[in-house]
Order: C-alpha cells, then structure tokens, then sequence
C-alpha cells in the first residue's frame, strides 16, 4: 500500500486506518511481545512522532523509549536491561545515520530498525547505507507486513549471532588447547570439524568435504599428515587418534586427564548440539 506524497502525521495515519490496516477490522497478527524480542527505541521529536509511535504500537507490545539527543548515548546507559532490537524513529535521514554510525561497536550485535512517516528512496537509503537492517515507512508498510517481516528479520539475525558464537568458542577452544598458537587456515578448518564432531570415528574425505576445504587440493595422506601434526601440537589432556589409515577422531588422553581436562571436554561436547 502507497500513499500520496506529502500526508504526515495524523493525515498518514488517519489514510492508513481508513485503507483497512486498523487491527480491529482484519485477523490480525499478533503483535510482538517482550518475550519475543526485547526493543528500545530513540525517538526524534519530530511532526510525525505520534503518528509512528501509534503506527509501532500496532507491531510491539512493549517498547522502552528514549528521546533522541545530539551527541548523547543516555539512551544506552541508562539502560535497564540488555535488548534485541534498536528501533530509530523519525524523518531525519542524516541524524539517523549519524547515530547509527555514532554507534556502531554498541550495535554492533543488535537487529536495528528504522521507522519513518515521509521518507523517499534517497533518505531510506541513506538509513541503510549506515548499518540499518530495515527501514519502515509507516505510509507504506502496515503493521502486520512489519510484523511478519520482523520475524523473518529476527530468525535471521538469531541464526547468525549462533554462526558467530559457535566460531568463537571454537576458536577461544582451539587457542587454549594449542598453547596459543596460531593454527594455519587447513590446521583450523580440519581441527574445527574433529571438534564438532567429538569422539566420532571420521573418514579423511568427510573431513575435507565438512571442513569447507574441499576445493582446495587435499589429498588423504595430506589430511593425515595435517592430523598427526596437530596431535603432536594439541596439549591439555587431548590427542588425535590415528584409528586406521584413513580415520581419525579428537579424544581425551587417559593417560593425562585432569580436571582440567574434563571442563575443556565438556565445553567440546556442548559444541556439538550448537
């Protein structure tokens, strides 16, 4: 749904209403609850500022806002709890992208959204060019197109915040069990997988196709070089096992379990249900 350029405030409102997005006259979606995802706003003071603020009580239960400042962060110090997402809303394209770029590091795990009343292509642009995930413009969007957009939005980003914590774990595990040693690209990926796949007896050619290796030229005596090489490097308690020519698997060393060792295998097999 479009509307006429140049309708703000309680006019877009009122024509969005009018148009069949008023919750009352269609099966709407549920809106997004707390539990779902925590949201904290910065408004900007703007003409528009009642209409948006409606326009997002449609798609959010519960919102925790704060009024945009120049050059202040009150907004995240003052913060009461951590969140998922940071809604900006207002019309000023250039003030949002300074506060998205203002902000960046702090941001830098959050799903950001902007909502606007009278934007054009070149301001939402210029809203996603800083970082912005999505843009909403309430006279184009409804709110149970937000809705439904939110949740895709959201499972998306989840998933790649997942992505990301199993690689540092995987990593933060990697340093502590090679002394700190940097591991080589071929080293990391093949490592990677034996961790993933604790305990399991693994063919040299599932290794190179699950490792993300497998284009590069990796013969299987390459592999089990790369294997007996690791084993040799690994500390803490830990071996790589040669079970035959053509297999290997990351286990503990009975003969150097400590309590230590045991947390570390611990954090391993948690690994494997990520």
């Amino acid at each position: 749904m479009k509307l006429q350029s140049g309708l703000i405030g309680e006019q877009a409102l009122n024509h969005y209403r009018a148009d069949g997005f008023d919750g009352a006259r269609q099966q709407a979606l549920p809106r997004i609850s707390a539990m779902q995802m925590v949201v904290r706003s910065v408004q900007l003071n703007d003409k528009c500022v009642e209409a948006r603020r409606d326009w997002i009580s449609r798609v959010f239960e519960a919102v925790e806002t704060f009024s945009y400042r120049d050059q202040d962060t009150h907004y995240f110090s003052s913060a009461e709890r951590d969140f998922d997402v940071f809604l900006v809303h207002g019309d000023d394209a250039e003030r949002i992208r300074q506060l998205f770029l203002a902000n960046e590091i702090v941001l830098r795990r959050k799903l950001k959204i902007c909502v606007m009343a009278s934007s054009n292509a070149r301001s939402r642009a210029t809203v996603l060019k800083s970082g912005c995930d999505d843009v909403f413009d309430i006279t184009r969007v409804n709110p149970q197109e937000a809705i439904a957009r939110m949740h895709g939005m959201f499972a998306r980003y989840e998933a790649s915040l997942g992505s990301c914590d199993l690689l540092k774990c995987q990593e933060n595990l990697a340093r502590i069990l090679f002394g700190g040693r940097k591991l080589t690209q071929k080293s990391q990926a093949l490592f990677f997988v034996l961790m993933k796949n604790y305990g399991k007896k693994l063919k040299f050619y599932n290794i190179k196709v699950n490792s993300g290796i497998a284009d590069i030229p990796m013969t299987d005596s390459r592999i089990q070089a790369l294997a007996k090489y690791l084993s040799k490097q690994i500390g803490c308690g830990f071996k790589i096992e040669m079970v035959s020519d053509s297999e290997c698997r990351l286990v503990l060393d009975q003969a150097k379990i400590s309590a230590f060792s045991l947390g570390l295998e611990a954090q391993i097999r948690a690994i494997r249900y990520v």
